[in-house]
């Protein structure tokens, strides 16, 4: 009997995590757990560019019913032996292993670039409707574009497949995947932040208008050396923890380096760009975290904010005083140590 509850809490649990990928719809999340709900196509595709020379592979996950690119993974290696070793039916799960263990060789190159090339390609209505015509021609063509315009060279081959998948299959696999702002948003609809004035609603959609996602996040208070709330402005630098749970705060932190070693997540730099006043007290701040992500802080209390680099400076500050008092210290025993010798003469 245990086992059934355990089975059925893990069910559960599983339509939850597929509801952010189904817009909330119930059925769909259960049809996703079950298999039968497949929003992705892994665009699987190995390369080489003899003139380089190098060799590399991607597979690149595309959403064709949302028309986006939630994940894209990479790697390139400075030998040609990786295009002959690489078999392209293999399972999209094979792909990503072999891409890891690739990663981690002596030969391998940075190919950050090749990735933005193929994360960038998402607005190319192209991809989306050969793959919806299963056109494996058109396609190959168009990454076999993508991976010549990044090595700017006509040297290259590309051989491609496709795997069908979901998007909770890659979360389940750990993959990060990137979420437009507006399918978090109707994923989670039961979440409300603390309520404003009705009148400051039009400048919250503004400020909210100018970013690709929104992130939770809050402060970092400093009592003693911060800035009051209140005379915050925008333009000013502040520390900025990242709260929230979901894959692009994930992968936020991931690409900041902020989490330490002992998986604790360290603050980050922000540049406010907005400040709103809450009903009874407080502020709603949102605060630049990187290009097109704006971190949410809800701060109820007035409090004292800690900017960003204060910290260097009091730590600046105790040494300098330190060095003060040291001299200080140096300089009395001279002192003493002088009238000591007077008095030995006399």
């Amino acid at each position: 009997m245990s086992e059934q509850y355990n089975s059925l809490g893990a069910k559960t649990k599983s339509v939850d995590q597929a509801l952010k990928y189904t817009e909330g719809d119930i059925e769909k999340a259960k049809a996703m757990v079950s298999g039968q709900f497949l929003d992705l196509v892994a665009v699987k595709g190995k390369f080489i560019v003899p003139s380089y020379p190098c060799s590399g592979m991607f597979v690149m996950f595309v959403n064709t019913l949302k028309e986006y690119i939630p994940a894209v993974l990479n790697v390139a290696t400075s030998k040609t032996a990786l295009f002959d070793k690489v078999r392209i039916f293999d399972d999209w799960k094979v792909f990503m292993s072999d891409i890891n263990s690739y990663s981690r060789s002596d030969e391998v190159l940075d190919s950050t670039e090749l990735g933005e090339y193929l994360a960038g390609s998402s607005g190319d209505s192209a991809i989306y409707s050969s793959l919806l015509e299963n056109d494996l021609d058109t396609l190959t063509k168009i990454m076999s574009d993508l991976v010549r315009s990044c090595y700017d060279t006509k040297d290259i081959q590309c051989h491609i497949d496709l795997n069908k998948t979901s998007s909770l299959a890659l979360e389940m696999a750990g993959i990060i995947l990137d979420i437009p702002r507006d399918e978090q948003a109707a994923a989670e609809p039961e979440k409300k932040e603390a309520a404003i004035p009705a009148v400051e609603d039009k400048r919250v959609k503004e400020i909210e208008a100018e970013a690709k996602y929104i992130v939770g996040g809050s402060i970092i208070v400093s009592p003693v050396s911060g800035k009051d709330i209140n005379n915050i402005d925008a333009g000013e630098m502040i520390n900025v923890l990242l709260t929230g749970k979901d894959p692009v705060t994930k992968k936020l932190i991931s690409v900041l380096n902020a989490q330490r070693e002992d998986g604790t997540i360290a603050p980050v730099k922000g540049r406010v760009k907005g400040k709103i006043p809450l009903e009874k007290s407080g502020y709603i701040l949102y605060a630049l975290v990187a290009k097109g992500v704006l971190a949410k802080i809800i701060e109820e209390e007035n409090v004292k904010i800690q900017l960003h680099g204060s910290s260097r400076q009091e730590m600046a500050k105790v040494k300098n005083d330190s060095k003060v008092i040291l001299l200080v210290a140096v300089l009395f025993g001279l002192i003493l140590l002088g009238a000591f010798v007077i008095m030995l003469i006399m």
